[in-house]
């Protein structure tokens, strides 16, 4: 899977998680590190408003995210351009 990240243009770059802990979160997050990239863990349990922050803040290239987060990460993508 980390083939499909460098593949993206991602090598080296800031890949957020935002999701509940399941066996997809754990794949991507061993297959960024693997890939040499930077995982930014996101908590599920923060709040819209912390969850941008931590976006803008920890300078994401890329967001894996689960699909209820979709408005947020929408807000961001708008906002950031990522």
């Amino acid at each position: 899977m980390e083939q499909v990240f460098i593949l993206c243009g991602l090598e080296n770059k800031r890949i957020a998680i935002l999701s509940k802990n399941r066996y997809e979160w754990a794949l991507s997050y061993v297959s960024i590190l693997l890939g040499g990239m930077i995982a930014v863990p996101l908590d599920k349990a923060l709040t819209d408003i912390e969850i941008e922050n931590s976006i803008l803040r920890g300078e994401v290239d890329a967001i894996i995210y689960e699909e209820k987060y979709n408005e947020i990460i929408e807000k961001v993508r708008k906002e950031r351009k990522i």
